[in-house]
C-alpha cells in the first residue's frame, strides 16, 4: 500500500505529511489528501458517528477521520 500515489502529491501538504507519505504511514491529524497519497484509496467508506467516516482498506486495516477530514484513529488485526 505505501507510496501508491507518491507521483501525485498535492502541493498543500505539510512536510509531516509528505515525509509520512514517502514512508508509508500514517498518524493522527493527517488529512485524507495525505492518506490516500500514502496507503491508497479505501475498497469502501461507512459513516462514523458526528460526520465522520471509516475507510476500509481490507479486512485488516481501517482508517478514522473526523467530520474535518483529518484521521482520529486507525485499526491494524492481524491475519490470525
Amino acid at each position: 500500500m505505501s507510496g501508491s500515489l507518491l507521483g501525485t502529491i498535492p502541493a498543500k501538504l505539510t512536510p509531516r505529511e509528505i515525509a509520512a507519505i514517502r514512508k508509508g504511514t500514517v498518524f493522527r491529524g493527517m488529512s485524507r489528501d495525505a492518506l490516500d497519497c500514502s496507503v491508497g484509496y479505501p475498497e469502501s467508506t461507512n459513516d462514523w458517528g458526528r460526520g465522520g467516516k471509516q475507510l476500509i482498506y481490507s479486512a485488516t486495516f481501517m482508517v478514522y477521520l473526523d467530520n474535518q477530514k483529518k484521521v482520529v484513529d486507525w485499526q491494524s488485526l492481524s491475519d490470525k
